[in-house]
């Protein structure tokens, strides 16, 4: 009796022990990893020691639920909220380019309607462009 609790005993510290390794290196663990690790058949974890089957898959089904929101989990929350604020902006810039089209459009009829009527004004003579003064023949 008291070997089986000490095999009880170590067999609870290799749970530990490798449940925490497990998470050190970011492996699932699993029945059969811990058996290989012991150097114990799978089926003997079965039918002779329950409880330590019992912690290896609750500390499984922890390793599990902390993954399922992980850090690319994360990081993928974070992009769609950077996405959603980017195309936010998309939007709102696409109403202001409108509203500045309209605006444009608009000084531009205005604009033909002002020369329209400065040039059947009597005595008003349209001057050419102007040519720039950075040119060599200095016109």
């Amino acid at each position: 009796m008291r070997d089986e609790s000490l095999r009880l005993d170590f067999l609870s510290a290799a749970v530990v022990s490798y449940l925490a390794e497990s998470a050190t290196n970011s492996v699932q663990p699993s029945i059969a990893g811990f058996a290989r690790s012991v150097g114990v058949k799978r089926p003997t974890l079965y039918a002779a020691y329950p409880e330590v089957v019992a912690a290896i898959r609750a500390g499984s089904d922890a390793a599990a639920a902390s993954k399922t929101r992980g850090p690319r989990d994360v990081q993928v929350q974070e992009l769609k909220k950077t996405l959603s604020i980017k195309n936010r902006e998309l939007r709102e810039m696409n109403e202001r380019l409108g509203v500045y089209a309209e605006q444009i459009r608009r000084l531009a009829l205005e604009n033909a309607q002002l020369r329209a009527a400065l040039e059947s004004a009597t005595s008003v003579l349209r001057l050419p462009a102007r040519k720039s003064l950075d040119s060599p023949d200095g016109s």
